[in-house]
């Protein structure tokens, strides 16, 4: 930020967000907001106990104070996420998000199979303060239903590579930069096989979530050109995938980049690239 602010560079992307008004302030600098395939969750294994409990998962969501991370954190620019994956096409806006409803979370946890609370380990990615504020507020807010979440920095690539390991039982539950996850195609195939699948190799995106029903949906969608299928299938997959709850969606985030007002014609491509060759400098 500082290099783009004296003049030194031209660009810099993800601005913290805490700096957007400032940066964005400068004279002859500008902020430039995309919207792109990038979203922020909580991961979680439901191949261990007792995040094997539908009731623990539900629970889990329903004490997670989005709306307040939202403003105190993210400073309102982001949208709160209705999706296991990313925005992409076929996203049905009618299908819910959790709200943050403590009390609800008080009752799934007194139904579920760890009715006294549980520990639970968070990987979480070291050096992002971003990330690490909204897992603070989240370790607080989980402890008052029980839930006793242990923060384990770690360098990105060790994080992935714990997560989505050999062994699925490595890690409980993970969290990832909005930036670290996106697409490479503009469809929704792409997202929903890695995170809703688990035979395409990564066992659903570590979460080891597995439906037949959503697996089918997903499948059917794929299958077919016809739109009316595609979006009726996947929409149906997201739905599904919302309630069964393997991840704690968090927020929709976007492309946030300081632009030199003599870099021109740059832009954002929807997978988080930029096409760079249609970027000129005004004299």
């Amino acid at each position: 930020m500082l290099r783009v602010e004296n003049g030194e560079a031209h660009l810099a992307e993800d601005v913290p967000y805490a700096q957007i008004e400032r940066v964005d302030a400068i004279d002859g600098v500008s902020v430039v907001a995309e919207e792109v395939f990038k979203w922020d969750a909580i991961w979680l294994n439901t191949a261990v106990p007792p995040l094997d409990d539908h009731n623990v998962r539900l629970a889990l969501n329903y004490a997670t104070p989005k709306e307040d991370i939202l403003e105190s954190i993210l400073f309102g620019r982001a949208d709160i996420a209705n999706h296991i994956i990313a925005r992409v096409k076929y996203l049905d806006e009618s299908v819910p998000a959790y709200p943050y409803d403590p009390e609800m979370a008080q009752q799934l946890m007194a139904e579920s199979s760890a009715p006294d609370g549980f520990d639970l380990t968070m990987l979480i990615p070291a050096g992002d303060s971003t990330e690490l504020q909204m897992a603070q507020v989240i370790q607080a807010a989980w402890a008052e239903i029980g839930v006793n979440v242990t923060l384990e920095p770690v360098d990105l690539g060790t994080a992935f590579g714990t997560w989505l390991g050999e062994d699925p039982t490595a890690a409980m539950s993970a969290t990832f930069p909005g930036s670290a996850l996106s697409s490479d195609t503009l469809s929704d195939d792409n997202l929903l096989f890695v995170f809703l699948v688990p035979d395409t190799g990564l066992r659903s995106f570590g979460t080891n979530y597995d439906d037949p029903e959503v697996v089918q949906l997903i499948r059917d969608g794929n299958a077919t050109f016809d739109e009316e299928v595609r979006s009726s299938s996947f929409a149906q997959a997201q739905a599904l995938a919302m309630e069964a709850a393997p991840a704690v969606p968090l927020f929709f985030t976007n492309a946030r980049t300081a632009v030199r007002d003599e870099a021109q014609g740059f832009h954002t491509f929807r997978m988080g690239w930029w096409p760079l060759w249609e970027v000129w400098l005004a004299e």
